[in-house]
């Protein structure tokens, strides 16, 4: 069972320490450079993950969130869940990394790279005859 959304968990869970993270207001853009991904935390979602410190209770936070939107308990309490999945599938939550990355186009593939610098060169070329 994971132990990051386990019922009988008190305490929230830690953000990973490598995070980049940029508050505004009601929002985090969340940088993760391990898989060089951006995220746009907002709403409920940015108020959970402000809440991955390691100390916030879980009942609390739950308690909280339903009350503010007027949402059974029970359907937070599995938004929540949802969510702190998502981060950990995202590698945002201590003991845990971004799934693989897709892969970029050119690295490791030297067939497109090549094509690919090969087609930069004759632009460069072209621009270069024209006196642009």
């Amino acid at each position: 069972m994971n132990t990051l959304v386990d019922p009988g968990v008190r305490a929230m869970p830690h953000r990973h320490a490598l995070l980049m993270i940029a508050d505004f207001d009601d929002s985090f853009v969340v940088f993760d450079p391990r898989s060089k991904q951006v995220h746009l935390l907002e709403d409920v979602t940015a108020v959970v993950f402000d809440a991955c410190d390691g100390a916030t209770d879980h009942a609390t936070l739950i308690a909280d969130i339903s009350a503010a939107f007027g949402q059974p308990l029970a359907v937070v309490d599995r938004q929540v869940a949802t969510m702190l999945r998502s981060f950990a599938a995202l590698g945002l939550l201590d003991g845990t990394e971004p799934e693989a990355e897709p892969p970029c186009i050119g690295c490791g593939q030297d067939d497109v790279h090549d094509d690919t610098v090969r087609g930069r060169r004759r632009i460069g070329r072209r621009r270069a005859r024209r006196g642009a």
